[in-house]
């Protein structure tokens, strides 16, 4: 049995494919009884990770296409981002959220200071999720100069986004040329 996150079920999915004998169960085919989690901070964790925005805004290829993400992704996500907000608006989790969501609706001044909230905020980051999470907001700052036309400010953000997650750990070659070295040689565009 292979349990995989969003982000990269697809690559498990074309794979298992070819094979014979092999078959792909997706999750939401399965009955499956839950079981109550009693600590608080778990439950966060699983409202905000677990209660959508993972498949409505971080789907496959999403490291190589943000912009292909649908608008109907998009609106469902904020309308839980609202329903959520008062409980969960304190967390970094949940504000790098608010940030990408208004990256992808062309927000870009907002985008930038939520995800300076979460840079800010990191000491309250899990330390198990820092390695994604403030490399990924710094490089969705440098993003948002980039479609505001501020390049220098972009590049700037792109290395230090690049040196940021190298102080977290490895930093295989494909992630380094998909995430940091083409935006760097070239503007971010919502385009392909």
């Amino acid at each position: 049995m292979v349990v995989t996150g969003a982000e990269h079920k697809h690559y498990f999915d074309r794979a298992l494919k070819k094979r014979k004998n092999t078959v792909i169960h997706n999750l939401q085919s399965l009955t499956i009884e839950e079981k109550p989690i009693e600590e608080e901070r778990i439950q966060k964790y699983r409202w905000i990770r677990g209660g959508g925005f993972t498949l409505l805004l971080h789907g496959p290829d999403m490291d190589f296409h943000p912009y292909r993400i649908p608008g109907e992704n998009i609106q469902k996500a904020i309308r839980l981002l609202k329903r959520l907000e008062k409980e969960y608006g304190h967390m970094p989790d949940f504000v790098f959220e608010q940030g990408w969501v208004d990256f992808l609706k062309g927000n870009y001044d907002r985008s930038i200071s939520r995800m300076q909230q979460v840079i800010t905020d990191s000491a309250h980051v899990a330390q198990k999720m820092k390695y994604l999470l403030i490399p990924s907001a710094i490089r969705t700052q440098a993003y948002c100069h980039d479609l505001k036309g501020n390049r220098q400010k972009a590049l700037e953000l792109y290395s230090q986004a690049r040196a940021t997650a190298l102080r977290y750990g490895n930093l295989p070659e494909w992630k380094e040329k998909v995430l940091y070295k083409r935006w760097m040689q070239k503007p971010y565009t919502h385009e392909e």
